[in-house]
């Protein structure tokens, strides 16, 4: 199993504890100070890591990949208590959900 899963838990998707990131990361926004609130998101992630199969090793390297993608990337400056997206270029539309500010 991956990552040492069991097989019940390697059936589950990921799905359950990233919609329960949504929430937590709404609590954390509310109380950014709480560190019990950013624990709790740091589970809901590595548990949806886990269900999906995907190694620390694995992740890590997106993570590298990523990061050179977004330092090349514009980015407006910071608001404080807004989305910092970064600048939009044709063909390269993020994702916003529907309600999000984007200025």
């Amino acid at each position: 199993m991956p990552n040492g899963l069991t097989p019940h838990l390697a059936a589950l998707a990921p799905i359950g504890p990233l919609k329960h990131l949504s929430k937590e990361a709404l609590e954390a926004a509310a109380e950014p100070d709480d560190l019990s609130e950013w624990a709790d998101m740091h589970f809901l992630l590595w548990d949806a890591q886990r269900r999906s199969g995907i190694s620390d090793a694995e992740i890590t390297a997106a993570m590298e990949d990523k990061l050179k993608i977004n330092m090349e990337r514009q980015w407006p400056e910071p608001k404080d208590g807004e989305p910092r997206l970064h600048i939009k270029e044709p063909g390269n539309y993020p994702v916003i959900p529907d309600g999000l500010s984007t200025v």
